[in-house]
């Protein structure tokens, strides 16, 4: 009886918690946000970065300019849309490709086994269930879980700062295609508050933006995979062929020369789980490949 008593008052303080934070709004001046895109091949992968600032209106609602740079220096900042949240905590987006049509991209009002149609996603997020989240500052926020109704997907929302996983632009990205995105950090005047697991810097550089992409011909398979891959499909005249597995970064971690070869074999096992990119090289052809270690 003890221990169900005990039990009922850790969940008790744990509602209680929740319930007396302060709201963090996501909509506020002063903060910065990057996010890594992938991009669909032939289209080079990006880093951006995104913030809020200066004032604009649309009939009667006055929103946040949403600005965006693909440079590292933040100079050359486009407009990307309108910002807004209101008081039940909702956040609405006006792009800039399609003004007069508000789209809800987020709603930090909602409670587990709700379910929101969010941007132009034509199925349901159910919120599954609402946490806390320590950020890199120390602090903990409100965090919400959600899984998509379309197919197997998950996002996960934070408060003030938004999608941890797929950025604060790209809530609601299952279902989508095109694209990639990921979270790469958050920032509070200029005080990281969130920093993704999956790469060590807040604005990555792959290093082979500018190369020439040719008609893709080859076959990588498995992909996701863990520890060899199979690289089929030739048809170039090169006796040899270079391949490399570069970090998200650009740092080169396996470089492997094959002669004659068809199909190639490629031992990955001493990888860590992670994205990389791979380069398949020859003097006649290149392709570059997304590849997925798990």
């Amino acid at each position: 009886m003890k221990k169900i008593y005990f039990a009922f008052l850790l969940v008790f303080a744990a509602i209680s918690f929740l319930h007396a934070q302060p709201y963090h709004p996501l909509v506020v001046t002063g903060k910065l946000w990057s996010t890594y895109h992938f991009n669909m091949i032939p289209n080079p992968p990006t880093s951006d970065y995104v913030k809020f600032e200066g004032d604009t209106v649309f009939g009667t609602y006055t929103y946040r300019k949403v600005l965006k740079t693909e440079r590292e220096n933040m100079t050359q900042w486009t407009y990307y849309g309108a910002i807004r949240e209101d008081a039940q905590k909702k956040v609405f987006l006006q792009r800039a490709y399609t003004l007069n049509n508000e789209i809800l991209l987020y709603d930090f009002n909602i409670v587990p086994g709700d379910s929101l149609q969010l941007v132009t996603n034509p199925n349901y997020y159910i919120l599954d269930s609402v946490g806390t989240r320590t950020l890199a500052s120390g602090e903990q926020r409100k965090s919400y879980m959600f899984h998509y109704t379309g197919y197997p997907c998950n996002d996960t929302w934070v408060e003030g700062i938004g999608s941890i996983v797929y950025g604060v632009m790209n809530s609601a990205f299952c279902g989508f295609v095109g694209d990639d995105p990921r979270m790469l950090c958050a920032w509070e005047n200029d005080t990281l508050k969130y920093h993704g697991p999956v790469y060590p810097v807040c604005f990555v550089i792959t290093g082979i933006n500018n190369l020439p992409q040719d008609g893709k011909i080859l076959k990588v398979f498995p992909n996701p995979a863990t520890d060899k891959i199979t690289i089929t499909g030739l048809k170039t005249n090169q006796e040899e062929m270079n391949v490399t597995i570069f970090t998200i970064s650009g740092k080169a971690l396996m470089i492997q020369k094959f002669r004659n070869p068809n199909p190639m074999e490629l031992d990955i096992s001493r990888l860590s789980k992670g994205i990389y990119i791979l380069k398949i090289q020859a003097l006649d052809m290149l392709e570059v490949e997304k590849l997925v270690i798990y």
